[in-house]
Protein backbone atom coordinates (compact mmCIF):
# COMPACT_ATOMS: atom_id res chain seq x y z
CA UNK A 1 0.00 0.00 0.00
CA UNK A 2 1.92 3.14 -1.34
CA UNK A 3 -0.84 5.86 0.34
CA UNK A 4 1.04 6.02 3.95
CA UNK A 5 4.16 6.29 2.30
CA UNK A 6 2.88 9.11 -0.24
CA UNK A 7 1.56 11.20 2.72
CA UNK A 8 4.88 11.06 4.47
CA UNK A 9 6.71 12.28 1.26
CA UNK A 10 4.03 15.01 0.48
CA UNK A 11 4.32 15.76 4.27
CA UNK A 12 8.43 15.87 3.93
CA UNK A 13 8.79 13.97 7.02
CA UNK A 14 10.37 10.77 5.00
CA UNK A 15 13.04 10.63 1.95
CA UNK A 16 14.30 8.30 -0.52
CA UNK A 17 18.07 8.03 0.37
CA UNK A 18 20.16 7.06 -1.92
CA UNK A 19 19.64 3.16 -1.19
CA UNK A 20 15.76 3.27 -2.15
CA UNK A 21 15.11 3.55 1.43
CA UNK A 22 12.72 5.46 3.23
CA UNK A 23 14.23 7.89 5.18
CA UNK A 24 12.69 9.68 8.67
CA UNK A 25 12.98 13.32 8.37
CA UNK A 26 12.27 16.43 10.75
CA UNK A 27 9.03 16.00 12.20
CA UNK A 28 8.14 12.35 11.40
CA UNK A 29 5.77 10.70 14.41
CA UNK A 30 6.55 7.20 16.05
CA UNK A 31 3.85 5.85 13.67
CA UNK A 32 5.78 7.30 10.31
CA UNK A 33 9.06 5.61 11.48
CA UNK A 34 6.94 2.03 12.00
CA UNK A 35 6.11 2.51 8.62
CA UNK A 36 9.46 3.36 7.61
CA UNK A 37 10.92 0.34 9.64
CA UNK A 38 8.40 -2.02 7.72
CA UNK A 39 8.68 -0.48 4.22
CA UNK A 40 11.96 -0.80 4.37
CA UNK A 41 12.46 -4.33 5.76
CA UNK A 42 10.09 -5.23 2.83
CA UNK A 43 11.84 -3.26 -0.23
CA UNK A 44 15.29 -4.76 1.21
CA UNK A 45 13.63 -8.31 0.93
CA UNK A 46 12.90 -7.70 -2.55
CA UNK A 47 15.87 -6.23 -3.63
CA UNK A 48 17.90 -8.86 -1.74
CA UNK A 49 16.22 -11.23 -3.87
CA UNK A 50 16.23 -9.29 -7.41
CA UNK A 51 19.97 -9.35 -6.22
CA UNK A 52 20.49 -12.93 -5.91
CA UNK A 53 18.22 -13.76 -8.78
CA UNK A 54 20.42 -11.46 -11.01
CA UNK A 55 23.44 -12.38 -9.55
CA UNK A 56 24.64 -8.64 -8.98
CA UNK A 57 25.33 -6.73 -5.82
CA UNK A 58 22.77 -5.41 -3.66
CA UNK A 59 24.25 -1.81 -3.82
CA UNK A 60 24.15 -2.08 -7.42
CA UNK A 61 19.77 -3.14 -6.77
CA UNK A 62 19.11 -0.28 -4.38
CA UNK A 63 21.54 2.24 -6.42
CA UNK A 64 18.98 1.28 -9.79
CA UNK A 65 15.91 1.36 -7.86
CA UNK A 66 16.60 4.96 -5.98
CA UNK A 67 17.22 6.20 -9.47
CA UNK A 68 13.88 5.17 -11.06
CA UNK A 69 11.82 6.02 -7.77
CA UNK A 70 13.71 9.61 -7.96
CA UNK A 71 12.67 9.90 -11.77
CA UNK A 72 9.07 9.11 -11.01
CA UNK A 73 9.03 12.24 -8.04
CA UNK A 74 6.87 14.73 -9.90
CA UNK A 75 9.08 17.91 -10.09
CA UNK A 76 8.17 20.57 -7.65
CA UNK A 77 6.35 18.38 -5.32
CA UNK A 78 9.05 19.30 -2.45
CA UNK A 79 9.90 15.34 -2.08
CA UNK A 80 12.94 14.99 -0.44
CA UNK A 81 15.41 12.22 -1.72
CA UNK A 82 19.40 11.48 -1.60
CA UNK A 83 21.87 11.96 -4.67
CA UNK A 84 24.40 9.53 -5.59
CA UNK A 85 26.63 11.87 -3.72
CA UNK A 86 24.41 11.70 -0.46
CA UNK A 87 23.44 14.85 -0.85
CA UNK A 88 19.96 15.81 0.58
CA UNK A 89 17.58 17.43 -1.94
CA UNK A 90 13.95 18.01 -2.80
CA UNK A 91 12.41 18.29 -5.54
Amino acid sequence: NFKPIKDMLDRKVAGINNKAMLEARSGATDDDKITIAETNSKKLARMNQIAKDSGVALDAVQKRSAKRFVEKIPAGSGVWYQDEAGKWQQK
